[in-house]
């Protein structure tokens, strides 16, 4: 890993004492196509990194239905009757889960976690391009 001293400062243009390009850099970060694509790519990693976390607990499902019916009746010798009608009421209840035996799940919340990385650093690289392209244009 690089020593702190020879990591770029998050607001490098900054040095330069420029209000209007600090100005340019600001509005260009809100504005900027690629960076929301960036980003949007990144909340959407993120999401996927936490639904792969929901792979360690059980899952429950519940379900409730209900429905009004009423039956025909069938007439013997001639003889019939009408049923009155009915509701019927069912109920589920679904508990599963898969115990993580062979490590699969936290290999696939590994692989989701470090694509959540990548997406990270590849916004940082994306905002790096704008100010550097914005900077030097300015200068």
């Amino acid at each position: 890993m690089a020593s702190p001293s020879a990591l770029v400062a998050a607001e490098w243009w900054r040095a330069f004492g420029s209000s209007e390009l600090d100005a340019l850099v600001a509005e260009a970060f809100v504005n900027n196509a690629d960076l929301e694509a960036a980003r949007a790519t990144l909340r959407q990693s993120r999401a996927l990194s936490a639904a792969g976390r929901g792979g360690f607990w059980p899952t429950l499902g519940l379900g409730l239905n209900s429905a009004r019916q009423k039956a025909e009746p069938i007439p013997a010798n001639g003889a019939g009757g009408a049923f009155p009608p009915y509701t019927l009421h069912t109920g589920r209840v679904e508990v599963s889960y898969a115990p993580n035996l062979f490590g699969g799940t936290r290999r696939e919340v590994e692989g989701l976690v470090a694509e959540e990385d990548r997406q990270r650093f590849e916004l940082d690289a994306a905002a790096l391009t704008v100010d550097g392209n914005l900077a030097s244009a300015a200068i």
